[in-house]
């Protein structure tokens, strides 16, 4: 089973996630949980997953 784990940044109340190539599934399963905040700068963390 593949898993994908993201953090990712709401805006607008939105989310956007781009799957790799080789992620071939018809159907996912989307669980959503607020990020507890533990990290200092939240650019760095943008920056390791996009």
């Amino acid at each position: 089973m593949n898993v994908i784990r993201q953090i990712v940044e709401v805006k607008n109340h939105k989310l956007s996630i781009e799957l790799p190539e080789n992620f071939d599934a018809e159907f996912t399963e989307v669980m959503i949980f607020p990020k507890e905040e533990e990290f200092e700068d939240w650019r760095d963390i943008r920056k390791n997953y996009q």
